[in-house]
């Protein structure tokens, strides 16, 4: 069931209202389980930035999209009031406060400046953000050490321009002749021609934007006038040199997914980008880069394109456990792939288990198990939890430290042998269940993954396939001077 824009969100402040969308199913309760997600746009933009993505995002969700101070249906910041975004990341407290996210893990999803200002917040308030969604954002803007003072002057004076022609002007907009009016087309247009800077925003997209970008004029109901404040143009962002930035990311914990669009905004060169991966890579809990065909507004225009990588990384169903170990994404140079490395001192400390919710089931009822993992040449195990014909859970371990197999009424533990390089372990849940247990196999409960092993990818069948009747995503790729293993497990039963 896709997402209901179920009702708006209203937020009073010292200078008025912050306004925005709430997205849900209405017939789902707020609960411990719930995906429950703040969503940011970018600048001069509004929460109808994700009116195409978020409406098809997973039920379990619960999303509050809003709009920044001088943005959409949000109040404009008091006269003599310059933007920055700080002011934005103290609204976002106070978001989060009202609505009593504090106690509970919650996601931003931020597109360009709207990504800037949940990296920030994360920073501040590390302990309480699960996880960030950046579109098309590396970085914040930063600007060389010698520049700051500069184009910080340069702001400043722009705001002071911008702020003297809304004081001559008033406060009102209707029966204000010095607002310009536009019809509906006109001003998707002018939507379109004003993003054109950054890229391409389709007619559908700038009705999305222009729902809460305008609104209809008292004097002449056939035209419209933009919401945004206009000062909006000079706003007075944190002035930063690279380095800077660096050192203040240094406080980051949070899960991170960057989705980079192809024809999108390039604020740095490739070294410096490539310094900030490297640490999103070290200080996130879990890190992801990734790149989809499209423009700055991709969310916007071409949502199909950054929806599944979202929603894979929201609803990753792998916990993991570490001491005394690491569990990291690495490219493998054997293969050229990405794998997960699990490395650990003891086996048992480090690990990944699927599903991530203690009591939970996986419920998956077809009986093969494959797992295609590389030999470390060091302890390593694996364990599956499976539910029989007798309502019984039962767990099968296999090592490649252990040399006989143990039956015992819960869990049965056998040997594993691994040849060198990659090995592609296939388990047949159903006989093994019959052999130990004289019970038939009913679903597969649970998968824990222990060190030390490269993993490259877990999957299910109803039967073991060969490696030409694979799709393309469950093959390994040796080289071709080298063909994949197929490992054993000891499965002498008595």
């Amino acid at each position: 069931m896709p997402l209901e824009h179920s009702e708006d969100y209203e937020l009073s402040v010292p200078y008025g209202y912050i306004r925005g969308k709430i997205w849900n199913n209405p017939s789902k309760q707020l609960d411990q389980d719930t995906v429950r997600i703040l969503a940011l746009h970018g600048w001069q933009d509004n929460c109808g930035s994700f009116d195409m993505l978020i409406p098809n995002m997973s039920d379990h969700y619960y999303v509050v999209a809003i709009d920044f101070p001088g943005h959409g249906l949000s109040s404009h910041l008091p006269a003599g009031c310059p933007y920055n975004d700080v002011i934005f990341v103290v609204e976002i407290e106070r978001i989060i406060r009202s609505l009593g996210w504090k106690d509970h893990p919650f996601t931003i999803m931020g597109h360009s400046m709207g990504a800037a200002i949940a990296l920030f917040y994360s920073c501040l308030y590390p302990n309480v953000v699960q996880r960030v969604i950046a579109l098309d954002m590396i970085k914040p803007l930063t600007f060389p050490a010698d520049k700051l003072a500069a184009k910080t002057r340069e702001g400043i004076e722009q705001f002071l321009l911008l702020d003297s022609k809304n004081a001559n002007h008033g406060t009102t907009v209707n029966g204000n002749k010095s607002i310009p009016l536009y019809s509906t087309e006109e001003a998707i247009g002018k939507l379109i021609s004003a993003h054109s800077v950054f890229g391409h925003i389709t007619p559908e997209g700038a009705r999305c934007l222009l729902k809460r970008g305008a609104k209809q004029s008292v004097d002449d109901p056939t035209k419209v006038f933009f919401t945004r404040d206009n000062r909006l143009k000079a706003m007075l962002f944190q002035r930063m040199d690279s380095e800077a930035l660096l050192h203040y990311f240094t406080q980051l914990k949070c899960e991170l997914l960057i989705v980079k669009a192809e024809k999108g905004v390039k604020l740095d060169s490739d070294d410096v980008s490539k310094r900030y991966i490297e640490l999103y890579s070290k200080q996130c809990s879990r890190f992801e880069y990734i790149t989809v065909p499209g423009g700055h507004h991709v969310h916007l225009c071409q949502s199909e394109q950054v929806l599944p990588s979202v929603v894979k990384f929201i609803d990753n169903i792998w916990e993991k456990k570490v001491k005394n170990g690491s569990i990291k994404r690495i490219t493998d140079n054997e293969i050229q792939s990405f794998v997960i490395e699990i490395t650990g001192a003891n086996v048992s400390t480090t690990y990944v288990t699927c599903p991530p919710q203690p009591r939970a089931s996986l419920g998956i009822k077809l009986p093969y198990l494959v797992l295609i993992v590389k030999n470390q040449k060091k302890y390593f195990s694996f364990e599956v939890e499976i539910l029989d014909d007798k309502g019984v859970r039962r767990r099968f371990r296999a090592s490649n430290f252990q040399s006989v197999t143990r039956v015992k009424h819960f869990i049965c533990t056998m040997p594993l042998r691994l040849d060198e390089g990659w090995n592609q372990i296939g388990f047949n849940l159903s006989d093994f269940t019959k052999r130990a247990y004289g019970s038939n196999y009913v679903e597969t409960v649970r998968v824990t993954v222990n060190a030390n092993c490269r993993l490259r990818r877990i999957y299910f069948a109803d039967r073991m396939y060969s490696e030409d009747e694979l799709p393309a995503e469950f093959k390994l790729y040796l080289p071709v001077t080298n063909s994949s293993n197929n490992s054993t497990i000891s499965t002498t039963i008595a």
